[in-house]
């Protein structure tokens, strides 16, 4: 694989990362970034945001699937738990948690 092959893969695996983070973010809090924002609650927003890529991240570094599966739940848990956490220890109790975990 070049190496532009393998930038464009790892912009598109970043892409992927992210939009399955702000599902994530969005669905445990009930609300988008734009509307954290209108709240006065997008740095929180942004917190979650980054503890979840860096939860996904991890999970399947440590995991290494052998075959790819778009999500599992297992997965989903340990992602959603550390955005309801930090979401709560920011001052989002406000917000309407799903407690989707």
């Amino acid at each position: 694989m070049s190496i532009i092959s393998h930038l464009l893969y790892d912009e598109q695996q970043s892409a992927t990362y992210h939009r399955e983070a702000e599902d994530i973010v969005s669905h445990i809090c009930g609300v988008s970034f734009s509307e954290a924002e209108e709240l006065g609650l997008g740095r929180a927003y942004r917190m979650a945001l980054t503890e979840v890529l860096r939860r996904l991240t991890l999970y399947d570094l440590y995991h290494q699937p052998i075959l790819p599966t778009p999500t599992s739940e297992e997965r989903y848990c340990v992602a959603a738990r550390g955005a309801e956490e930090v979401l709560l220890k920011n001052g989002c109790q406000q917000l309407k948690l799903t407690g989707a975990i």
